[in-house]
């Protein structure tokens, strides 16, 4: 069946009126304000033909009403047509803000929900319990890595150079300052600025270290 002008008219009014009313993409709406725009310039072109059709003087009185008919209504159709594209176009500009803010929306529920479940996941490591004990462990090493320099130095007869923990434990190099002893940094769990579970603070860091240096000394 085909479709006269005012059945595409009517159609492309429906959809106008429907954009406004209804849910629709940025691009479909992008779409239809170019087709908005073309029928406007169409209704301009018409109502220009009519016009000058209308101002004829060889055309009879009938002719020059019919014609100034034609171009009134081809020109209110071109006015509506770009009261139609202004309009559409600030509803374009809300369309795209909706989508992206939803988009932002999304990003930002996924954002949270892994940010949850990280939440989840450090407190269920047990950091304060584990920083508390290595921190222990290596304030024990590193004191018995003092009372090791110092046995070394004057071995037994026959007896071979005791290795230090890490050395052991790790193959580090000896004299190697690549150590967790020396460079692990253990925030406290509960934040405070410049607090660590690992190293101890400037004051008493090497206190069980001198402590164990001169037990060795005196045995």
């Amino acid at each position: 069946m085909t479709m006269t002008l005012d059945d595409l008219d009517q159609s492309l009014d429906r959809r106008i009126a429907s954009a406004f009313r209804n849910d629709i993409t940025s691009t479909d709406l992008a779409a239809l304000i170019r087709e908005v725009e073309a029928a406007s310039a169409a209704a301009n072109e018409a109502a220009e033909r009519a016009k000058t059709r209308a101002l004829n003087p060889a055309l009879s009185a009938q002719k020059v009403s019919e014609a100034r008919q034609i171009s009134g209504e081809a020109q209110f159709r071109k006015e509506r047509l770009a009261t139609a594209v202004s309009e559409l176009r600030a509803r374009l500009q809300d369309v795209r803000h909706a989508e992206k803010n939803t988009e932002r929306q999304q990003r930002y529920d996924n954002a949270r929900i892994e940010r949850n479940d990280l939440v989840r996941e450090l407190n269920d490591l047990g950091y304060q319990d584990f920083a508390e004990k290595l921190a222990d462990l290596l304030g024990r090493i590193a004191a018995l890595d003092v009372v090791l320099l110092d046995i070394n130095r004057d071995l037994p007869d026959g007896a071979r150079t005791l290795l230090g923990v890490e050395q052991q434990t790790r193959g580090v190099p000896p004299g190697s300052d690549d150590t967790l002893v020396k460079m692990l940094r253990m925030p406290t769990w509960s934040y405070q600025p410049n607090q660590y579970a690992w190293p101890p603070t400037r004051a008493n860091i090497f206190e069980p270290i001198h402590q164990a240096a001169a037990r060795a000394r005196r045995a």
